[in-house]
């Protein structure tokens, strides 16, 4: 059993990562199915794998920080999403605007599109648009 997959982007290329989900840790859950306002409940466990060493408590530490992980490169993932909505609302509103009179908001446009830009480049590689891309270009943090 698997948790839920770190928030993905369209046209996203990782090289060697994952958005996997960690997988749960030795416990008792239960699932639940429902049908036409009909549910049943079911308890079931997940048993430590008897060759792992680990403790329960390093595995529990373990799975908290997989799961901070995730949280966090969903975090940033949406943070993309946001800043290429945000940079397409924006193009829209520049091609609206005249330039002679509207040069103060056309240059304040096109410094946020720069701060946007950086902000992107610096959580993605954003030069990737194959999957032989990131042997040509250098990971970035969400990598």
């Amino acid at each position: 059993m698997q948790y839920a997959d770190a928030k993905k982007f369209d046209g996203m290329i990782l090289w060697w990562a994952s958005t996997s989900g960690p997988k749960a840790i030795p416990g008792t859950y239960q699932v639940k199915l429902k049908v036409d306002g009909d549910s049943i409940v079911q308890v079931f466990d997940i048993l430590k794998d008897p060759r792992i060493k680990s403790t329960d408590e390093d595995l529990e530490m373990q799975f908290d920080f997989l799961m901070e992980i995730r949280d966090k490169l969903s975090e940033a993932h949406q943070a993309i999403i946001d800043i290429r909505k945000v940079n397409s609302q924006i193009s829209i509103l520049k091609s609206r605007l005249d330039e002679d009179m509207h040069v103060a908001l056309i240059t304040e446009i096109d410094t946020l599109e720069k701060a946007l830009k950086s902000i992107e480049e610096n959580l993605y590689q954003t030069k990737n648009k194959s999957n032989q891309d990131p042997l040509n270009y250098p990971i970035k943090l969400t990598n």
